[in-house]
């Protein structure tokens, strides 16, 4: 039953029942090691509400040539055969990733409302429960 509801919201242009959005040109990578959890969660909520459109954050758990780490490997595949480009700038400074999401250069023009009302969800979340 649950799979019809799911093809049921289905876009009538694929035939998937599952989302899907334009491939990755750039990925501006962070790591995931350190965080407090609500950065965690805002960061995660961002990229989430960026890839409805076209994926540009991406998350590893700490170098992003690691060899023991997949999300690293995984990067390292989409750069060497997909052709896409990896942003390391933010890499141990996520938090700063977060400030510069309210800026075009990051967000595309078209996603940066997107972007911003995740902000202010993920935000008014914390600020109820706490960075727990």
């Amino acid at each position: 039953m649950m799979l019809l509801a799911g093809a049921a919201c289905a876009s009538s242009e694929s035939s998937s029942p599952y989302p899907h959005s334009a491939a990755p040109k750039t990925l501006r990578v962070y790591s995931g090691a350190g965080l407090a959890a609500g950065d965690k969660v805002t960061l995660e909520t961002l990229g989430g509400g960026l890839a409805r459109t076209r994926p540009e954050l991406y998350r590893v758990a700490g170098a992003v040539n690691s060899t023991t780490d997949a999300y690293s490997l995984w990067l390292s595949e989409l750069a060497a055969h997909f052709g896409v480009a990896v942003d390391a700038q933010f890499l141990n400074e996520p938090t700063k990733l977060l400030a510069a999401c309210t800026s075009a250069s990051i967000c595309p023009t078209h996603a940066l409302a997107r972007c911003r009302a995740a902000l202010v969800t993920v935000l008014a979340v914390i600020s109820v429960f706490g960075d727990r």
